[in-house]
């Protein structure tokens, strides 16, 4: 096996057309088991853990290129020629590299509130580099062997991160290792601290305008209402640069969107692969 290739952890339901989901950062296969459960029926659903995330391995690296690889790698390895691929945030960029590169293997491409954005550019939420430096950070500060139980950690982060419903979300990355006898991150935490501005800058509108060709992909925007993620103008450049574009605007929804209103992104997704 290539050594730059990251071995993915996946879980495997249902039955229909494939369909790949990829969560974003900070996120596991975990965060869309609901989403997948109510669609097993309409579809053979391969939840993925991304590189230097949940139960997938730890790389040195982690850029899109290095994600997309390892996609491409995992669909050969478990015998998908083409598949539909849903991705929330970050792992929406990396559907959209996916798809960009390896067209021929994408039957629907649906992106889950994110667009082609430079997010160290962002006028809908211009600290949003800063805010997740500041999370990194707030983990890495973290002791671990000095605290036994998630609440312990909770109660130190809870003067560096104040929103108490994303500290929830970030200690489900933690994990008891009995081998080490103590508290572990899932999260590869310096490895994606060091990766922020690429995560933050790639994949954006000056990459695709780059390109000599864009291929006519079937091309979905799921987006939150109420998120900072997508400004108006991001809805015109990429109707611009995806002209058949479908958008489905999710009401009383942030960036979460999949926990916040999952009926209304599950409904989205069986609309706009029953539409081509």
């Amino acid at each position: 096996m290539n050594t730059s290739i990251a071995k993915l952890h996946y879980r495997k339901i249902g039955t229909g057309e494939p369909l790949i989901i990829l969560h974003g950062l900070y996120g596991s296969s975990d965060n869309w088991f609901s989403i997948a459960k109510a669609l097993e029926n309409d579809f053979t659903i391969y939840l993925l853990d991304i590189r230097n995330h949940g139960k997938s391995q730890h790389m040195p690296t982690h850029t899109f290129e290095d994600m997309t690889n390892d996609l491409f790698h995992f669909m050969n390895e478990v015998n998908l020629t083409k598949s539909s691929i849903l991705g929330h945030s970050m792992g929406g960029k990396v559907a959209l590299h996916f798809a960009l590169k390896y067209p021929e293997k994408v039957e629907h491409l649906i992106m889950a509130d994110i667009v082609a954005r430079n997010y160290r550019d962002n006028p809908a939420k211009a600290n949003q580099a800063d805010q997740h430096k500041e999370i990194l950070g707030g983990l890495l500060s973290v002791d671990l062997d000095k605290y036994k139980t998630r609440k312990e950690v909770d109660k130190f982060l809870e003067p560096l991160i104040s929103n108490e419903a994303l500290r929830d979300f970030l200690l489900k990355n933690l994990k008891n290792d009995t081998t080490a006898g103590k508290l572990t991150w899932k999260l590869n935490l310096e490895v994606l601290y060091n990766s922020l501005g690429v995560l933050m800058s790639s994949v954006n509108y000056a990459d695709l305008e780059a390109m000599d060709h864009i291929p006519a992909l079937d091309t979905t925007l799921i987006r939150g209402l109420r998120s900072g993620y997508i400004a108006e103008e991001d809805i015109v450049k990429m109707k611009s640069i995806f002209p058949s574009l479908r958008i489905y605007d999710i009401p009383d929804a942030g960036h979460w969107l999949h926990s916040q209103q999952p009926q209304l992104v599950i409904n989205a997704v069986l609309d706009t692969t029953r539409k081509k």
